[in-house]
This record gives structure tokens, sequence and C-alpha cells, in this order.
């Protein structure tokens, strides 16, 4: 969780500062989010889906490595022509790890599912915003460049993790 957490909360908030760096418009910086996001949305219906018919370890490991993958590509797109493609395959597969992980933790054996829920998110949520404030530090300290490229490192260890997701 941690580790997606690292490539999604930067890509999302910084993305217009990181773009704007590289001399895209704040127009076209903009655009680029509401790509990212819009896609982000056609993920999360595809995983659920896809998680239900190949199982979800299947679904987690390719999902995770093709965020992982497509934010390398991202790294290197110069243009808006290779930008905004990439960040669509990006918004596919980076949030379509939420509602899979979520249907992990709905298929725990346990008298508590409520409870169970509730630990998750507010797990997930505090990941997250440990995880914003250090990316924000890190993009103070060393450059969104670097901070970028330290989440892409950081994406490629959650397919690891996600190989210990138990199948279903």
């Amino acid at each position: 969780m941690f580790f997606q957490s690292a490539m999604k909360m930067a890509v999302t908030l910084y993305l217009a500062v990181y773009l704007t760096n590289h001399g895209f418009s704040l127009w076209y910086a903009s655009i680029a989010l509401s790509v990212l996001q819009f896609f982000g949305v056609i993920g999360t219906f595809l995983s659920g889906n896809l998680s239900d018919k190949f199982g979800r370890q299947r679904t987690l490991v390719f999902m995770s490595s093709g965020a992982a993958l497509t934010m390398s590509a991202f790294l290197f797109a110069q243009t808006i022509y290779t930008v905004f493609p990439l960040l669509a395959l990006l918004g596919i597969f980076m949030f379509a790890n939420g509602p899979i992980m979520l249907s992990v933790i709905h298929e725990l054996d346990t008298k508590m599912p409520t409870f169970i829920n509730s630990v998750y998110m507010s797990i997930n949520f505090s990941i997250s915003s440990i995880v914003v404030l250090l990316m924000g530090a890190f993009g103070d300290v060393i450059g969104l460049d670097a901070t970028y490229e330290i989440a892409t490192v950081m994406a490629f260890i959650a397919v690891v993790f996600a190989f210990w997701v138990k199948k279903s």
C-alpha cells in the first residue's frame, strides 16, 4: 500500500507542477491531470471485472506492473502527444489497485467485516497523508524529477508485494 501510494500521490498532486517545470503550459498540465483522473475512473471500473475473471493476485500484479512500466515511460515523455496517452494508460493502471485491495479485505474471514474495512481505510488514508508529505518534502529538497524517479522505483517494489496477495 505504501509503495503504490508513493507513485499515486506524487503523480496526482504534483503533476501540474512537474509538467510546467518541463515546459508545458498550465493549461496543458491541467488537461493532463483531467486525462489521468478520467482514465483512473475507467481503470477502477475495469479492475473489478478483470479481478473477478482472472483472480485478485493476477490482476493486481498486472495492474501494478503496468503502472510501474507506464510511469517509467512517462518520465521520458517530451511532447503532449506522448504525455497524454501515457497518462491515460497510467490512470488505468494506477487507480485499478484500489478496488482489488478492497475486495481482498472484504474476502477476509472475520466476524467483524465492517471494522476490518474501517481499519483498512484508516491505514490507507494514514499512509497516503504521510506519503504526500514525504513526496512534497523530497520534491522541495531534491526536485520533482528525482522524486518522480523514486516514486517509479517504489512502484516496481509494489509489484513484488502484489505477488504476496493470496490467490483467489
